[in-house]
């Protein structure tokens, strides 16, 4: 029993400094090996019967390698998963979930796929509004996101509606912190 015990461990130490080096890579702008450490992360995680939540977040990760290498066709199922993950796990209101579909979003902007992005983000943003709202960099982000794509789609009435909203934020003594 200590055996098995102490060989779990071990497998975990092993996915989370693949893991760490994963997002260290990542974070350099080392996308080729962040994807390579990420890969290596992920296998050994789901390996170890490690919790969905922290395998949704290893997926997210390196889902977010991929589509900075514009590998969408890669990225999108990974993206999927985690948020169904999150989802199933964590339940329809969490910022786990919010975090994912922000980023499957975002992922679907870069592609030109607008109906497929808006709504992501909007549901997005009604996760986090019942949260800490404008004082969360969380949903700011998300808000920056749609009135790009707001820009993007030629909306720009909208596109200034959230732009107004993000000036006013950044006005405010905690905004400051949050849009730099």
């Amino acid at each position: 029993m200590l055996f098995v015990t102490l060989q779990a461990l071990r497998e975990r130490e092993r996915w989370q400094r693949y893991f760490r080096d994963g997002i260290k890579a990542h974070e350099q702008g080392n996308y080729p090996q962040a994807e390579k450490l990420l890969k290596v992360a992920l296998s050994k995680a789901k390996k170890s019967g490690t919790s969905p939540t922290q395998v949704a977040t290893i997926m997210n990760n390196l889902a977010e390698a991929y589509r900075e290498q514009a590998h969408y066709a890669e990225a999108e199922p990974l993206y999927s998963s985690a948020q169904a993950i999150e989802e199933k796990a964590t339940g329809p209101g969490s910022r786990d979930l919010a975090s994912a579909l922000n980023h499957l979003a975002l992922m679907y902007q870069k592609q030109h796929k607008y109906d497929m992005a808006e709504p992501l983000y909007k549901r997005s943003l009604s996760i986090l509004e019942g949260g800490a709202g404008w004082k969360d960099t969380q949903f700011v982000k998300v808000v920056y996101n749609l009135s790009t794509l707001c820009m993007d789609r030629g909306r720009f009435a909208d596109a200034g509606r959230f732009s107004g909203a993000l000036y006013f934020c950044r006005k405010r003594p905690w905004g400051r912190t949050i849009l730099r």
